[in-house]
């Protein structure tokens, strides 16, 4: 809170952005029994920033007190925990490290790890979008008014779509589709086995009315993948209808297609693999939650499969046992990759489940007469691009299940452990990597080039996750600038990857695949030294950095509806803004070149106009952005992925800043 201004909420109403009547207790915490309703203390008009930063530190471990039944104003004893309670046994941090119930008006939301979106309901979301859009002339294709796709759990007009609008174009794109799918969707979704799709395909081009609806369905869903890797120009050299468009009739022919074979209470093969393929196509463009949710139903169809045990068990033929493995595997995958979006670990690591991790051949390898598997492959095949990332899925597993380790999956970030322990299990990872896939990969091949960036860019992660200062509760500035440049190295490589990822043009029809991941936590911290180091010639090249990550990845700068996104456009106008600043005050009349990005950037979120040279009052508004950084609620929360982007929000608006 600013200097001589009186609270305007209660701290419970200002974390659920909801209105405070301002009474004491305030309405909502009458209700809410569990919380404590406490205000702000309004600072005086000559309150100096280290006594205001002090004043909350203290007002908000007051309230975490209270919130644990405890009472500040006593002096109990002081105890020693137990050592099986204490923090040096590493063993016993578990799922419970990082939770939290986090209540809004509406309803409770639980969260027990980072999150990439905001926990807010989406009753907020007609205020968080910009007015030059709120009259739904939104530049994204959508169908909700959260601007992401809707889904197959929204309700839809079967009415207006027939089961085959999917499969009504040319037999010559069915047939380019489907090689464009072998290409660039398949070695990452081994769910089934070429050869025995190509016969349905063939199908599709010659009569698709006299196809099954399982049939139907998993030939709509791989064309539908299909167009969704291609980009654009590719895309428009195979057809006149507009991608937005056939990707839009495609992924609404599936949802028909999964509702006319009742996909949540289906035992067929097929349709789990066109559901699986489904979920595929809209996990980058719909909403997390909801990508959760079909993941789950995904699940239980899989499990009343028996999809959870391995086929050998149950005396089925190499071919189907190998191909259930496939699928379990694919969607184990899939719900760890999605559950750091919603703020949740995917319970896959700690279940129980003994279906066996795919075999390294190709699918030419496997037929239908075979009564064993033949031996796997010691190089690359097309099937190595999946099982790397199982590979990893499988080590922690054993971390988490293994007697003599018993590991939990946060083990990596806790506090406790030493750093060269986990420095050793980081190498182990890397030695396996390497052995089993690295020293493989050919350098002209674009799936071993993709294969490697993608292996280097994951170890970069986890060197990055021991060495971040989450665990220790410390703000950046309060770091040795050594620790901080070691840190900001790391950052800097990871993000370095993930836009190499984005512009290699031989990678770029695996962009659907490689866009699932965005180094949130790197990018945001090199932001951040970015703002703080701001007259460091050093820290300068930072911004061709992050002038890269911005060309690479365009939705950064236009999808408003994404808190992340949005929290990143706020730091990264505040940081050019006060780099503006500096530069006019050391250069009177030179000003910095404006990338074309940034423009763009100003524009979607309705910032001030960022090539304005800079007047003498927002000199030291600029200044004053400071505070913001340095506030109680803006300390760099880097628990593994990303910070709580509504507490970050709120900090912003109780400072009344506006990017």
């Amino acid at each position: 809170m600013r200097p001589g201004k009186a609270p305007v909420s209660c701290v419970p109403c200002a974390k659920r952005k909801v209105r405070c009547d301002k009474q004491r207790p305030c309405c909502h915490c009458k209700r809410r029994p569990q919380d404590s309703c406490v205000y702000p203390v309004a600072a005086p008009e000559n309150a100096t920033h280290e006594s205001l930063s002090l004043a909350r530190r203290i007002t908000e471990l007051d309230r975490q007190i209270r919130n644990l039944g405890g009472d500040p104003d006593k002096n109990p004893q002081r105890t020693e925990a137990p050592p099986e309670q204490g923090l040096g046994n590493e063993t016993d941090i578990g799922l419970e490290y990082n939770s939290s119930l986090e209540a809004t008006e509406t309803d409770d939301t639980y969260i027990e790890g980072p999150m990439w979106f905001s926990w807010q309901g989406i009753d907020d979301a007609e205020e968080s979008i910009p007015t030059a859009y709120a009259s739904g002339d939104s530049p994204l294709s959508s169908t909700t008014t959260t601007n992401y796709v809707s889904t197959i759990l929204d309700p839809i007009s079967l009415s207006n779509h027939s089961p085959t609008d999917g499969l009504a174009m040319t037999k010559d794109l069915i047939q380019v589709l489907w090689r464009t799918f072998l290409r660039n969707v398949h070695p990452f979704l081994k769910i089934f086995f070429a050869w025995e799709i190509e016969p349905l395909i063939q199908k599709a081009r010659q009569d698709p009315i006299t196809m099954l609806n399982t049939e139907r369905a998993l030939v709509t869903g791989i064309l539908f993948m299909a167009a969704t890797s291609l980009p654009e120009d590719e895309l428009h050299a195979m057809t006149d209808e507009d991608r937005t468009a056939l990707i839009d009739r495609l992924q609404r022919t599936l949802e028909h297609a999964l509702h006319s074979i009742r996909y949540a209470t289906t035992r067929s093969r097929l349709a789990i693999q066109a559901f699986i393929l489904y979920i595929t196509g809209i996990m980058d463009r719909a909403d997390p939650a909801a990508v959760h949710s079909l993941l789950g139903i995904a699940d239980r169809i899989a499990e009343r499969m028996g999809l959870h045990h391995d086929g050998d068990k149950l005396g089925l033929t190499p071919l189907r046992s190998e191909e259930r493995r496939r699928i379990w595997w694919q969607l184990k995958y899939m719900g760890i990759r999605n559950a750091s979006r919603v703020g949740n670990f995917s319970a896959t690591l700690s279940a129980k489940w003994d279906t066996k991790m795919p075999a390294n051949l190709e699918d030419d390898d496997i037929t239908a007469e075979m009564t064993s598997l033949p031996s796997e492959r010691t190089n690359l095949t097309e099937t190595s691009h999946a099982l790397w990332s199982y590979c990893v899925l499988k080590h922690f597993r054993h971390e988490v299940h293994e007697p003599s380790v018993k590991r939990s999956i946060l083990w990596i970030l806790s506090q406790p452990t030493d750093i060269q322990e986990k420095q050793k299990v980081i190498d182990e990872m890397d030695h396996m990597l390497r052995s089993k896939f690295l020293q493989y990969c050919e350098p002209l091949d674009p799936l071993h080039i993709n294969l490697q960036f993608s292996i280097l860019q994951y170890l970069v992660a986890l060197q990055r996750a021991i060495m971040q200062p989450a665990p220790v509760k410390v703000k950046i500035t309060d770091l040795p600038n050594a620790k901080r440049d070691r840190f900001m190295r790391i950052c800097v490589k990871n993000l370095d990857y993930c836009n190499k990822f984005s512009t290699r043009p031989e990678l770029r029809g695996f962009l659907w695949h490689n866009g699932w991941y965005f180094p949130w936590v790197a990018f945001i911290y090199i932001l951040l030294e970015a703002y703080y180091r701001f007259d460091q010639e050093d820290f300068s090249a930072l911004w061709g950095l992050i002038d890269d990550t911005y060309k690479a990845r365009p939705e950064l700068s236009t999808t408003f509806h994404r808190g992340d996104i949005a929290f990143a456009a706020r730091v990264t106008l505040a940081t050019w803004k006060k780099r503006q600043v500096y530069l006019q005050k050391k250069h009177e009349e030179t000003q910095p070149d404006v990338p074309g990005w940034m423009l763009v950037l100003s524009d979607t979120f309705e910032a001030p106009a960022t090539h304005q040279p800079v007047a003498r009052g927002e000199q030291e508004m600029a200044r004053g952005v400071n505070d913001i950084f340095d506030a109680e609620l803006f300390d760099v929360d880097m628990d593994g992925s990303t910070p709580d982007w509504l507490s970050w929000d709120n900090t912003f608006e109780n400072f009344g800043f506006r990017a």
